[in-house]
Order: structure tokens, then sequence, then C-alpha cells
């Protein structure tokens, strides 16, 4: 049976009890714009999105600042942007480093730590950053050993990692090296030389028909992953559709976002600012963080 026949169940813990038919929801409701906030850096490079359980923090790509708004108001049918309020600049220091810091890419609040991991601008470095901006190094990836397959690609980007979540599920940490077609998993520690731990499931692929994004998308590499319940999702670069992956590489669905643009930053969950979970997202070059909504109020639970 292809993917365009199928008939979906729940997405399993995470889309409860919708299903999906042929990849369209059957409800309205799966990605539509509960929220769209215009950060006031404007059109900059951005990457990195995160929500700790009251705000919304964010970085450029390759950012030295962790910046912090409120969260949205939602923003009615049809969906009118709003400003940004209650804006703050915290730059991001290390102990090693505490005049400057080279700067990060994708981050992910773990609530149990009160933290969040993110990726630094060489694509290997995995910090812990709390929310005062101190950046403490947790491991680092080697580009061969630790990249099993060179992320499936003729070059594998080292320097931007665009997907990064934390799973408070076993606590474990998934990365999404840019224009990979394939998703790590590590351990949430290192070795005795630091170095990243692969968990036993060390990836998730996303181009191995029937589990492949070509069919919707015409491409396999996805953007970005977030953690949601017992699966993962994951959208791509210039496909309208994002796709729910199971933790062993199996597509269970997949819905399709209602605004403009296709996000190809970082995206984080948020089941506790509205009525209904969201995705927040971002897309590169646009100025805006926007929150998609999911089908069930726990379908993407935040921290992890």
């Amino acid at each position: 049976m292809n993917k365009t026949s199928r008939v979906f169940a729940a997405f399993a813990l995470v889309l409860a009890s919708l299903a999906f038919v042929g990849g369209v929801p059957a409800s309205a409701s799966a990605g539509n714009t509960v929220a769209d906030v215009i950060t006031p850096e404007g059109a900059v490079p951005e990457i990195g999105v995160a929500f700790d359980g009251q705000y919304l923090y964010y970085t450029e790509r390759n950012g030295a600042v962790l910046h912090r708004i409120d969260v949205p108001a939602p923003c009615g049918n049809p969906c009118t942007p709003t400003a940004a309020t209650g804006h703050l600049d915290i730059p991001i220091t290390s102990p090693l480093n505490p005049l400057g810091f080279a700067g990060i890419n994708a981050m992910s609040f773990d609530s149990r730590r009160g933290v969040f991991w993110a990726a630094g601008t060489d694509g290997l470095s995995i910090y812990q950053l709390t929310r005062t901006g101190i950046a403490t190094a947790a491991f680092s990836i080697d580009p061969v050993a630790g990249r099993p397959g060179a992320c499936k690609t003729t070059l594998c980007f080292s320097s931007l990692i665009d997907g990064l979540a934390y799973d408070a599920a076993d606590d474990t940490i998934w990365y999404k090296p840019d224009a990979s077609n394939r998703i790590y998993h590590y351990l949430t520690h290192g070795d005795l030389l630091g170095r990243a731990i692969l968990a036993p499931t060390p990836y998730v692929d996303t181009d191995v028909p029937p589990n492949d994004l070509a069919s919707q998308c015409g491409f396999n590499y996805p953007s970005w992953v977030v953690v949601g319940g017992g699966d993962l999702f994951v959208g791509a670069d210039r496909c309208q559709d994002y796709f729910e992956f199971t933790k062993t590489g199996t597509i269970a669905g997949w819905a399709a976002y209602n605004f403009r643009g296709t996000p190809d930053g970082d995206a984080e969950c948020d089941n506790v600012s509205y009525s209904v979970s969201v995705i927040w997202t971002r897309d590169v070059n646009d100025g805006h963080i926007r929150a998609a909504e999911q089908p069930a109020a726990g379908a993407c639970v935040y921290g992890g």
C-alpha cells in the first residue's frame, strides 16, 4: 500500500484520536496558525528557537545573544502577526571564554534540568545553556565515528545544525545537520574523553522508502526535528508538509502548514501557552516565529 492511499490511525501517543487519510488531516486543525510574532531583529539569518514553559527564546545563526520575548496572544482567523513584547537580550558566555562566545544554532529546552541544549557553531560541540546565557560544554561529536554514514549526503554540513531536540523519555538528544538525510541520536553525556555516545537507536533515516519525504516534498532532507510524546515531528525546507516519524524510523503520518513559508530553522514544542498544543517554527531570513497547531492538547509537550 502506498502512502497516498494509507489510512492512518491516531498518531501514536502524539496525535491522540485524530485519523489521517492519505496524509490529509481528518480535522482541519493540524497545521493551523495559532500565533505569529515578529521579532525586533527583523529578517536576519535565524536558526534557534526554544520555549521554557513561560517565555520564547531564540538566536540568530551562530548567535552569541540569547533573545527572550513574551509568548504572543493567539493571532485570530485570519491570523494577524503581532510585534514582540518583553524583549530581552542575554549575552551568551562560557566559563572557558567569559568575555564572549562563538555562538550557537539550534537549541532545545530540557525541563528536567532547567537548561537548553544547544549546538555550537562548529556543529560538533553540544552545550548546556542556562536562561542567563552561561554555556557549559557537555560533549563533542566526532565528525566520523560520531556521525556514521556521513549524514547520507555528499557533504555533511558540520558548521550548521538546524535541528536539535531533547527527549525526556530516555534522556537523549536528537541532532540534525543541515541537508542531512539522517537524524542522529545521542546520550546526554559523553565518554571519558568527552566524545558523544550514540544512543541504542543511533539514527533515523528520512530517505528510505516507504518512510521517506520525497513523495510529498520531492526531496528527502529535513530541516527541523522535535520530540512529540512517543514520536518525532520532522519538517523540511520548501515542503508544505511536516511529518511524524516513530523513533525507529517509520512514518506515521503527515500534515500541512496553513501559513506562508516552509520553516527551515529550528522548532520547539509547547503544550501550555494555548488551549491546543503547538510547534513553534522559524523560517530563515523571515523575521517571524509562528506556532502551528497540533490536533490534540498533549500532542507536542514542551521540555522534552
